[in-house]
């Protein structure tokens, strides 16, 4: 079955088309690990470093009586994935690959949301994946919607658990973050990631090795790929290539434009 806005409409979160572009930098090894297991990994949002990710699902609830929940049985059953719709920045390369071995690779919204959706549709519902852009708020605004927040509605599945995951810091939107989520209603979270097959060929467009690694490194790279059957193009960032030039100056006393020769 092909996956079309009509069937997914309440599972994608905010103003972002199937088609859309989406880029991941994975460690090296992380990359080796994906391309070797074709199973894409999702992880525990405490696993994420911002201590105000997941903030919402960190809190204790209040009921209408008075009593006290802990939201932790809820928190425990989701993992998620952050990719970004920005093809390419100093930061990102700097953050996400700081042994200066990243590869990011690029898909689509619809491709790497596709192969979780109808792996889980039958068994786990449609409350169980979705795919979001995350909405960047300032902390006051984060702490006022947590304090204005209504435990009951979170608990009962009212106001969307998934939404609650989608909401970043301001200090941190430069990363344009989409993101894919799973909860896992059957497992309950007894592991700390969750994993989901993937067919390569059909899921990457792009693979993008460090700009700033050797050129012996991206050689050995893409061979492993070819080696693995994997057709999506590959190539190196050029971000950090830059070719002297070589520049005529006038002699004494004339203005002459310069010119590169």
């Amino acid at each position: 079955m092909p996956l079309s806005s009509s069937n997914t409409q309440e599972n994608i979160i905010g103003n972002i088309d199937l088609e859309t572009p989406i880029y991941r930098i994975f460690s090296r090894q992380r990359f080796l690990e994906l391309i070797k297991s074709k199973k894409n990994t999702l992880v525990k949002p405490s696993m994420w470093d911002d201590p105000f990710e997941n903030a919402f699902l960190q809190c204790t609830a209040i009921m209408d009586d008075g009593q006290e929940v802990s939201l932790e049985d809820l928190r425990g059953k989701w993992y998620g994935q952050c990719w970004t719709t920005e093809k390419e920045t100093d930061a990102m390369w700097r953050i996400y690959s700081q042994n200066k071995d990243g590869v990011r690779v690029k898909t689509t919204v619809k491709k790497i949301f596709h192969p979780l959706w109808y792996t889980y549709i039958n068994t786990h519902g449609k409350s169980s994946c979705f795919m979001g852009k995350v909405e960047y708020k300032r902390r006051k605004e984060i702490e006022m919607s947590i304090e204005k927040s209504h435990a009951q509605n979170i608990i009962l599945g009212k106001t969307s658990m998934a939404e609650t995951l989608l909401i970043k810091r301001k200090e941190f939107d430069h990363e344009k973050e989409v993101r894919i989520l799973f909860q896992d209603i059957i497992h309950k979270g007894a592991s700390k990631i969750h994993q989901y097959d993937i067919d390569l060929n059909d899921t990457l467009d792009e693979i993008t090795a460090d700009p700033r690694a050797t050129l012996e490194e991206v050689e050995m790279l893409g061979e492993f790929i070819n080696l693995l059957g994997i057709k999506a193009p590959f190539n190196q960032s050029d971000l950090y290539s830059f070719q002297p030039k070589k520049i005529k100056f006038a002699p004494d006393g004339q203005q002459l434009p310069i010119k590169h020769i």
